[in-house]
């Protein structure tokens, strides 16, 4: 079974768009109005498939837009200090990291927060990354359920 996404507006987009407009195919009581800005969950249930045809359309128009399972949008998610705070907990716990800091993203996507980590001062080791914490139930994201689902579910490679 596929999954059921919403369309996720990540940045302000104008209502005169065509493309836009034309949501009220997959939803009927959707309307845009021209002389307003809609940013977040437009409040669609469609298929993921669906969802990347969409997203296709909106980013040919230049609007950065995500296709979101609604789990995302119907449930609570984690804040930003919430997923910090898990992050510390299990990090300091190993003793592995000696600094975690939020990444400021311009076009953040919902379904998780990244965060800049970098490795213990002691020089037993160096290094540093990202760590995506999911703000639905907290799992750590991997590289590969980030390639999967930024593919699968964005057509983004």
């Amino acid at each position: 079974m596929q999954k059921i996404c919403d369309i996720y507006l990540a940045t302000s987009t104008s209502g005169t768009l065509p493309c836009l407009k034309q949501l009220t195919i997959f939803k009927s009581d959707i309307t845009f109005d021209d002389h307003k800005f809609y940013f977040g969950f437009v409040g669609l249930n469609i298929k993921r498939i669906i969802g990347v045809s969409i997203l296709s359309q909106l980013k040919k128009n230049n609007v950065k837009c995500f296709n979101i399972p609604i789990e995302y949008r119907e449930n609570k998610l984690m804040t930003e200090d919430e997923a910090l705070e898990f992050l510390k907990k299990i990090y300091s716990a190993k003793g592995s990291i000696s600094k975690i800091i939020s990444r400021k993203n311009e076009h953040k996507n919902p379904m998780y927060w990244n965060f800049n980590i970098s490795a213990k001062d002691d020089n037993t080791f160096e290094g540093g990354g990202i760590i995506s914490v999911d703000a639905l139930d907290g799992h750590i994201w991997n590289s590969e359920s980030l390639e999967e689902y930024l593919y699968d579910y964005n057509n983004e490679f």
